[in-house]
C-alpha cells in the first residue's frame, strides 16, 4: 500500500463550513481518453470531445475489451472556497496496473510502475496526499493516468472519495489488517466478520447495474462501554468465533467487564428458491449481553461507521429501530439510541442487563439500490428497514433452514471450505430491476465462468439459472454465437469454449431438472450454436479450429498459433455426445444421427496419437500448434474430458498420472512445465502455471467420478488450505501462484463456486439418471461418517453413514429407483428410509 503522508493545512480545526468544501464521492461519469499524452493532466486542457466512462468499473466491461497500455480519466470538481481546516487525503479506490494521479497539473501521488521493469499495483487501495498548494478556489481538474498491462484495466473498485484526516485516520484502522473473508453474504450485500472478532469492518454491496463488480460500502467497529471502561471488538481478549456461511457467531469477554460476555450471531438474509429474500441488501446482527453477576448492570453498545458516500449523515427511526442514514443506507440499533451525525456517524444504545441473566439488542445495516431487484415490492430504505424489522425472525429462521441444506461430508475442515467458496458463487450474483440475473466471473455474464458458478444455483435458485439460461439464448447471434458475454455484451469472434458451455448448461439443466420443456424450448438455440461451432472447422476433419487467442479459457497471446486445446477439443466431444442424447428425447432422429456421427469422426481426430495429427501423446492430451507442432506442456484442463466421460476408461488413469507431476503442496499447477519468459507471464503466474482454485476443483470433481477419490480429497483439501488458510484471508481468490503459494489477481472469484460441485456432486456421489432414477454413491473415505441432506428438485433426500453402513431417506414427493453400490437398484418411496449395501 502506499504511503500516507499528509499534510496539514493551515489552521488545526475543522469546523462545518469547511467539511462543506470537500467534493466527498467522485464515483459516477469520467472524462476518458486512451493514448498518452503529458498535456492532458493540466487543468486547462480542453477534454470535451473525449468520451465517458463509469469509474470505478474496468475499460473492458464498458466496450473496450482489447484496450491495454496508457489511458487518462479527468474529473472536474468545484470548491467555493479554499479549506481552511484540518489534514486531508484522496481515496481512490484500486487501479489496474499502475497510476499517476494530478490535481490541477501538479502530481500528488503514483502507484506501481509504467516503466519497464514495469511494476503492478493492481490490488493496492490509492491513498494520496492533496497538497495545499494543488487546490483552487472554484474549478479543479483530477487527472489520473493509468497504464494497464493485459487483462482487466483501469480504476476497477472504489470508494473514490475526499476524506478529512480523522475520517481517513479510522479507515485505515479498519484497512490495515488485510480481509478476512465475508461469511455473510447474499445477492446483494457482503460483510465481513473479521477473525480478530471485529464486526462490519468492511461491507462490500453489488451494485444492479451492468459492468459493476463488487462495491465497497464502507466499515464499522462495535465497541462496549461500562463505568468508564470502554473496548472495541477486536481488543477484547477472549473470543471464540464461528465463521460458516451463512452465519457468523462470536463470544467475547475481557477482563475490563469481570461477569460480562457478549453473545453475537450475524447474516445477510438467504433462503431456498427464494430470489427476493436472499437479494436484500441487509446485513443483521443479534446481540445477546450476558451477566452472570448478582447485580443489575448497564452497558452501552456503541457503532461507529465510515462511509465514502459523500451525504451526511442524519438521524433517523424507522420500524422500531433508531440510528442514522445517509443517501441510501441505514444503520442502527432497536430502540431508543442516542445518535452523532456526520461523516464519521455513531449510534449508542445502553443496554440494562439483569443479575444473573441477559438482555437482548438488534444492530441492523442496510443499503437500499434504486434499481435492486426488489424495488417494486421494497421502493425506498425505510420500506427495506422496515421489512427486515417486521421479517427479522422469519428471515433468520429461513437462512437457518437453506443452511441445514449445504452438503456436509463428517470432515469439519472440508465443510468449512465448500462453505467459503460458496460465498463466491453467491456474492457474486447479480440481480436487475427487470427479472436479469448474471453471475460475476468478472463483470458479466460469461457462459465459461458462469456454467462453473452455477451448479449454486442449479440446486438452490433453480429459477435463477433458468432465466440465465433463457437469457443467454436470447442474446444469441443469427449465426449461432453465443456472445463472449452478455450484460454487458463483450464480443471477441473466435469463442468456441463460450458455446460450448452453454450448450452443456441446457444439458446440465435437463438432466437434473428433467424438464423437457425448456429443452424443446432451446433445441433450436441448441442446435445453431452446435452449427457455429461445425463452422470454425477450417481444414475438414470435424473438430473446431482455434482463430485468435480467444479460443477458450487461455485468452492470452502467448496462446496464439494454437490449433486445438484439450479443454475446448474435449468440450466437443461432451457437447456432441449430450446433444445426440437430447436429440433421443426429442424424437429429432436426423440430428442425433448426425450428432452421432460427429462425435466418431471428431474422436477420431482428437484421440489419435499426436504423430497422426491427434492429441494424444501417449500420457495426456497436448496442444496442437497450427504449425503442426504438439506441445509437451501437461495442461490441468484436459480433467473435463475425464469428467463428462469423453476419454476412453484406459487413458483416464494416465491422464491423472500426468498431472500429478503438475501437483505441488498448494495445488495442481494449470500447466507445466513453464514456458518461457516470451510467454509474457513468470513462471507460475496466470496460463503459466498457476493454481486456478476454480480448476483445481474441476480437476477434483472429475477425479471422484471416475474412482480416483483419494486424489478428490487430496486436491480439495490442498487448494482449500492453500487459498484460503494459508494467508489467513478466507477469500476465493482468482488465482493461487504456482511458484509462491501466494494468492494473487482478483481476491473473489464466483466459478470458484465449483468447489460445491465436486463436494456434493463428486464426494457426496449424486447423480440423475433418468425421469424416475437417481444414483447415490458416496466417494469418501470408507471410515468417514456423515449426515447430509441433498436437495433434488422433487424434495430432500437425508443420507447417512454410520459404521460403514449407508442409509438414505427420502422426503421427495413422489416414488424413486435409488442406484448405489456397484449398480444395485433400490425402490424407495416417499416418506420411506431404505439401508443400502456398504460402500
Amino acid at each position: 500500500m502506499v504511503p500516507l503522508l499528509i499534510v496539514a493545512w493551515a489552521c488545526s480545526t475543522q469546523d462545518q463550513s469547511d467539511a462543506a468544501t470537500l467534493p466527498g464521492n467522485i464515483e459516477g461519469a469520467w472524462r476518458f481518453r486512451s493514448g498518452d499524452d503529458p498535456a492532458w493532466a493540466k487543468p486547462d486542457f480542453d477534454d470535451g470531445g473525449w468520451r465517458t466512462l463509469h469509474v470505478p468499473g474496468t475499460w473492458e466491461a464498458q466496450g473496450l475489451p482489447q484496450l491495454d497500455g496508457f489511458a487518462w480519466y479527468r474529473r472536474t470538481f468545484h470548491l467555493p472556497r479554499l479549506p481552511q481546516g484540518e489534514k486531508a487525503v484522496l481515496l481512490l479506490g484500486k487501479i489496474d496496473d499502475a497510476d499517476e494521479t494530478y490535481i490541477n497539473g501538479v502530481k500528488i501521488g503514483a502507484s506501481g510502475s509504467m516503466n519497464p521493469p514495469r511494476k503492478t499495483a493492481w490490488q493496492d487501495q490509492r491513498l494520496y496526499l492533496v497538497p495545499r498548494d494543488a487546490l483552487r478556489q472554484g474549478s479543479n481538474v483530477l487527472a489520473v493516468r493509468v497504464c494497464d498491462f493485459g487483462g482487466g484495466g483501469g480504476i476497477f473498485e472504489g470508494p473514490l472519495v475526499f476524506l478529512w484526516e480523522a475520517e481517513a485516520d479510522f479507515y485505515l484502522d479498519l484497512k490495515r489488517a488485510p480481509k478476512t473473508g465475508f461469511p455473510c453474504a447474499n445477492f446483494g450485500i457482503c460483510g465481513e466478520i473479521a477473525s480478530n472478532g471485529r464486526i462490519w469492518p468492511s461491507v462490500y454491496v453489488n451494485p444492479s447495474e451492468q459492468g459493476q463488480w463488487l462495491r465497497e460500502l464502507g466499515g464499522g467497529q462495535l465497541s462496549l462501554e461500562e463505568s468508564g471502561r470502554k473496548k472495541s471488538d477486536n481488543e477484547f481478549t477472549r473470543r471464540r468465533l464461528t465463521r460458516a456461511w451463512p452465519f457468523a457467531s462470536i463470544a467475547l469477554e475481557d477482563d475490563a467487564f469481570p461477569g460480562l460476555q457478549i453473545e453475537i450471531r450475524a447474516h445477510a438474509p438467504v433462503a431456498l428458491g427464494d430470489a427476493f429474500t436472499s437479494s436484500l441488501p441487509v446485513l443483521s446482527t443479534d446481540i445477546t449481553l450476558v451477566n452472570t453477576s448478582p447485580h443489575e448492570r448497564q452497558a452501552t453498545l456503541r457503532f461507529r461507521w465510515m462511509a465514502a458516500d459523500s451525504a451526511s449523515f442524519r438521524e433517523a427511526s424507522i420500524e422500531g429501530f433508531e440510528g442514522v442514514s445517509a443517501g441510501r443506507v441505514f444503520i442502527g440499533f432497536d430502540g431508543a439510541c442516542a445518535r452523532t451525525v456526520g461523516r464519521l456517524p455513531e449510534v449508542t444504545k445502553v443496554v440494562r442487563i439483569p443479575a444473573r441473566g441477559s438482555a437482548p439488542a438488534r444492530l441492523l445495516l442496510a443499503r437500499h439500490d434504486s434499481q435492486g431487484p426488489y424495488v417494486d415490492r421494497l421502493a425506498t430504505l425505510e420500506a427495506l428497514v422496515g421489512h427486515a424489522s417486521r421479517q427479522w425472525a422469519e428471515v433468520r429462521q429461513a437462512t437457518a433452514e437453506f443452511e441445514r441444506h449445504l452438503p456436509r461430508t463428517g470432515d469439519p475442515v472440508l465443510d468449512g471450505y465448500v462453505r467459503w467458496y460458496m460465498v463466491a458463487g453467491v456474492a457474486l450474483t447479480k440481480l436487475f430491476r427487470n427479472g436479469d440475473v448474471v453471475t460475476l466471473g468478472y463483470t458479466e455474464l460469461n457462459q465459461r465462468d458462469s456454467f462453473w458458478t452455477s451448479w449454486l444455483h442449479l440446486v438452490y435458485w433453480p429459477e435463477l439459472e433458468r432465466r440465465m439460461i433463457e437469457e443467454s439464448a436470447a442474446h444469441q447471434r443469427g449465426d449461432g454465437k453465443i456472445p463472449t458475454t452478455i450484460l454487458p455484451t463483450i464480443e471477441r469472434e473466435d469463442d468456441i469454449d463460450i458455446n460450448e458451455y452453454f450448450i452443456l448448461r441446457v444439458m446440465r439443466w435437463f438432466e437434473w431438472r428433467r424438464d423437457r420443456e425448456l429443452l424443446r424450448k432451446l433445441w433450436p438455440s441448441v442446435k445453431r450454436a452446435i452449427e457455429y461451432l461445425k463452422g470454425r472447422d477450417r481444414d475438414g476433419d470435424s473438430v473446431p479450429d482455434q482463430g485468435s487467442c480467444w479460443a477458450d479459457w487461455k485468452d492470452v497471446e502467448g496462446m496464439e498459433g494454437r490449433q486445438y486445446s484439450p479443454h475446448f477439443a474435449l468440450l466437443w466431444l461432451a457437447v456432441l455426445r449430450r446433444a445426440a442424447d437430447a436429440a433421443d428425447v426429442l424424437d429429432d432422429a436426423a440430428a442425433s444421427r448426425q450428432y452421432r456421427r460427429l462425435y466418431e469422426t471428431s474422436a477420431a481426430r482428437i484421440h489419435a496419437p499426436v504423430d497422426k495429427g491427434g492429441l494424444w501423446d501417449g500420457r495426456c492430451y497436448v496442444n496442437r500448434w497450427r504449425d503442426g507442432r504438439a506441445d509437451s506442456t501437461v495442461a490441468e484442463e484436459q480433467c473435463v474430458g475425464a469428467l463428462f466421460g469423453v476419454i476412453p476408461d484406459d487413458r483416464v488413469g494416465r491422464v491423472f498420472e500426468a498431472l500429478r507431476a503438475n501437483e505441488t503442496k498448494w495445488g495442481v499447477r494449470e500447466s507445466y512445465p513453464y514456458r518461457p519468459e516470451s510467454f509474457g507471464f513468470e513462471p507460475g503466474d496466470y496460463h503459466n502455471g498457476g493454481i486456478w482454485p476454480f480448476l483445481n476443483s474441476v480437476d477434483a470433481f472429475a477425479r471422484f467420478t471416475c474412482g480416483a477419490s483419494e486424489d478428490g480429497l487430496r486436491i480439495l483439501k490442498k487448494i482449500g488450505w492453500s487459498d484460503l488458510e494459508a494467508e489467513g484471508d478466507f477469500l476465493p481468490n482468482e488465482i493461487v501462484h504456482g511458484e509462491t503459494g501466494k494468492n494473487i489477481r482478483w481476491w473473489m472469484q464466483g466459478w470458484d463456486a465449483a468447489y460445491f460441485a465436486a463436494v456434493a456432486f463428486g464426494a457426496l456421489g449424486v447423480r440423475r439418471l433418468s425421469d424416475d432414477e437417481i444414483e447415490i454413491m458416496p466417494r469418501l473415505p470408507r471410515d468417514r461418517e456423515f449426515a447430509t441432506r441433498l436437495l433434488l428438485p422433487e424434495g430432500v433426500l437425508e443420507v447417512e453413514r454410520r459404521k460403514g453402513v449407508v442409509s438414505v431417506r427420502s422426503a421427495l414427493k413422489r416414488d424413486i429407483e435409488l442406484r448405489h453400490g456397484t449398480g444395485a437398484r433400490t425402490s424407495l418411496k416417499s416418506g420411506a428410509t431404505v439401508v443400502i449395501t456398504a460402500d
